[in-house]
């Protein structure tokens, strides 16, 4: 080995052993964790209980019973399947986090407290969600017949 070619390979192992390692501190915020315990679910489900429709109406800005119809139609392009590693947010959980999201114009930043999600896990249910509404309402939309085909094609193509 030439001279020139030691010191670039010394330099290379100097900048190695300097070189600092960053611990990740965690995997998750600890309160992500709490999702059950401090979601918005759990106070719309006393809502529930209590019958108080108009609060209900106000949270999302519909009835109850349209809220259980949707999400009967939404919950099979919305259903994941629980990993080892972490539970799946619920077709509900998206479901109610996007229509408090349409509802209130909130800033997705800002709704990660109420609903107790990652703003990158948010902005996924909310996207996913649109397109779960769309094509289970498309026959009563008036859309031309290339849009629908486009909405098949999403669906096929998930």
């Amino acid at each position: 080995m030439d001279n020139h070619k030691k010191k670039a390979c010394a330099a290379i192992l100097i900048a190695i052993l300097c070189k600092k390692r960053t611990k990740r501190r965690r995997w998750v915020k600890d309160w992500l964790l709490k999702r059950d315990f401090y979601t918005h679910i759990n106070l719309l489900t006393d809502i529930r209980i209590s019958k108080e429709d108009k609060d209900y109406e106000n949270y999302f800005r519909m009835k109850e019973a349209c809220f259980d119809k949707l999400l009967v139609l939404v919950t099979p392009y919305l259903k994941k399947q629980d990993t080892c590693m972490r539970k799946a947010i619920t077709p509900e959980e998206k479901l109610a986090a996007t229509l408090r999201y349409l509802a209130t114009g909130r800033s997705i930043e800002d709704m990660k407290f109420s609903v107790i999600m990652s703003p990158a896990a948010i902005s996924e249910a909310i996207m996913d969600t649109c397109r779960a509404i769309i094509y289970v309402l498309q026959d009563y939309m008036k859309v031309s017949k290339k849009i629908k085909t486009t909405f098949q094609y999403i669906y096929v193509a998930l």
